[in-house]
């Protein structure tokens, strides 16, 4: 097919061809093999990772290119088509950190934000991707230079806050069991209200803090 024409001509006759027109004529067709599968639904079968592999040879090629910021773009569209989230995370922070100045590397940092959130509340008990998810997010509420997309940052790092403090108050509760030390119990809640002072888990966690300290009170003085 003309992809693979375009494909054997610039690997094997680079020097002998105009390659940037040529890659150009690469990745329209790309563009038109992605058209024609819209068309005829072929999305969440093979011939959507077909396509993803042909703007990938594209980009591949041509890191340079006018259209490569765009053709990365649709790579990051395509891998969430396939379900892929945490790939195309990867895809968008390619993006912006080689195109930084381009409209895709914005587009991305949207849309990187956004899939973080679909993980992070898909596996809301994994505390190192919470952390890293609100450290995400404060970035780019930093970078973010649309109002818009700074107050959805916002939101969603008022969320991911949540989950993360979520998560820190269960694993504590669960020192909370008769099966438990006492001590152990009483070190995690106060390791909780250390690092979550102002937390809406805060004052039951001080009410139980009270009770386990003078239950433990009561039993040394007998």
């Amino acid at each position: 097919n003309a992809l693979e024409e375009y494909k054997y001509l610039v690997d094997f006759y680079s020097s002998d061809c105009d390659y940037d027109k040529a890659m150009a004529k690469m990745y329209e067709t790309a563009k038109k093999m992605r058209e024609d599968g819209k068309r005829i639904i072929f999305f969440k079968f093979a011939n959507t990772a077909d396509v993803r592999c042909a703007f990938e040879g594209v980009v591949r090629r041509a890191p340079g290119a006018y259209f490569a910021p765009e053709a990365m773009y649709s790579i990051v569209e395509l891998r969430i088509d396939e379900e892929e989230y945490a790939e195309a995370i990867e895809v968008c922070k390619v993006i912006r950190n080689r195109y930084s100045s381009s409209n895709q590397a914005k587009a991305a940092l949207y849309k990187e934000a956004e899939l973080r959130m679909i993980l992070l509340r898909s596996h809301e008990y994994n505390r190192d991707r919470g952390l890293n998810t609100v450290s995400f997010l404060d970035m780019a509420i930093r970078l973010a230079e649309d109002a818009d997309n700074r107050t959805q940052f916002q939101k969603w790092r008022a969320e991911a806050y949540a989950i993360v403090e979520k998560e820190a108050y269960e694993a504590a509760v669960f020192y909370d069991s008769i099966t438990r030390k006492r001590r152990g119990t009483i070190n995690a809640y106060e390791r909780f209200l250390r690092d979550y002072p102002a937390s809406s888990y805060a004052q039951k966690v001080r009410e139980r803090l009270e009770q386990l300290k003078s239950t433990s009170s009561a039993k040394e003085s007998k």
